[in-house]
């Protein structure tokens, strides 16, 4: 009934109170709707609304969009909230997250970069959560040079020293540890069938493919010791027997890539968790 008497709201509203007016009129609406589950509503009004341009309209078109993940619209919406705008340092953070969410890393720190240099007298915390932001994006760019000139500048503020931590570990498992190569695998199931795939954690394939290939050795001695090597029946039994350990030492490889690639999305994961939580403590 709630969401029914929305719509038939918004139905009247659209058309009638949002031509030529201004969002900001409409702000407690717009916060109602917000605040009661209704957030692709509130992004239909204050998109479909015939509204004035204003700093209040950009910063709600971004976080209605924000708030239905719809981030590339939010990103776009926060980044026309103007420097001298009440909502300015709110968009600038929300909008870098929003950036890095879609993988564009670059405006993600323009967008931070434009803010350091327009407010050099910003508040403690909210430094600290523009180098939070920055060593982040270091890391999801791999850049470890750039995360440790930024991590280094953070001031110890207690909101986002566990965040600063778990982005240390992060940089200190992906390069201080020296990660799984896949040639090293590849080589290993060479000269050890399924060794490969136990180097790569991948310890059941591991096994499976030693107890697979030594029965297939088993199988080809008999043949050349019954028919000799000349026999098609050996040669057959040869050829499949290449196969498969050929066959083994590139699935040691890509058991290898396929870990590493898991490892890099959990970590990335990690990393955007880390640098957008904490900003809804800051913008309590």
């Amino acid at each position: 009934m709630k969401r029914l008497a929305c719509l038939i709201l918004l139905a009247v509203c659209i058309p009638v109170h949002s031509q030529n007016r201004y969002i900001s009129e409409d702000w407690d609406f717009v916060q109602y709707l917000l605040g009661n589950d209704l957030e692709r509503d509130a992004a239909v009004y204050v998109r479909c609304g015939d509204f004035f341009p204003s700093d209040t309209l950009d910063y709600l078109r971004g976080w209605t969009s924000y708030a239905i993940k719809d981030l590339d619209n939010a990103a776009r919406n926060f980044s026309g909230v103007p420097a001298n705008s009440a909502f300015y340092d709110k968009s600038v953070f929300f909008g870098a997250v929003s950036y890095a969410h879609s993988g564009e890393y670059h405006s993600a720190e323009a967008l931070l970069d434009n803010w350091a240099a327009s407010l050099p007298a910003a508040d403690p915390l909210l430094k600290d959560s523009y180098y939070l932001e920055k060593s982040g994006l270091a890391l999801l760019k791999g850049c470890p040079d750039d995360y440790l000139r930024s991590s280094a500048l953070y001031g110890g503020s207690s909101l986002l020293g566990e965040n600063f931590e778990l982005l240390g570990q992060v940089y200190s498992d992906s390069y201080c540890k020296p990660g799984k190569k896949a040639w090293k695998a590849a080589l290993a199931s060479a000269i050890i069938p399924g060794a490969g795939q136990w180097y790569a954690s991948d310890k059941v394939s591991g096994a499976l493919t030693f107890l697979l290939e030594g029965a297939m050795a088993a199988i080809i001695v008999e043949q050349w010791r019954h028919y000799g090597p000349q026999d098609w029946r050996t040669m057959v039994w040869t050829g499949l027997g290449a196969g498969l350990h050929i066959a083994n030492i590139c699935g040691a490889a890509v058991s290898v890539s396929v870990r590493n690639e898991k490892i890099s999305a959990d970590r990335s994961t990690a990393v955007l968790y880390n640098i957008h939580i904490p900003l809804r403590s800051v913008f309590r």
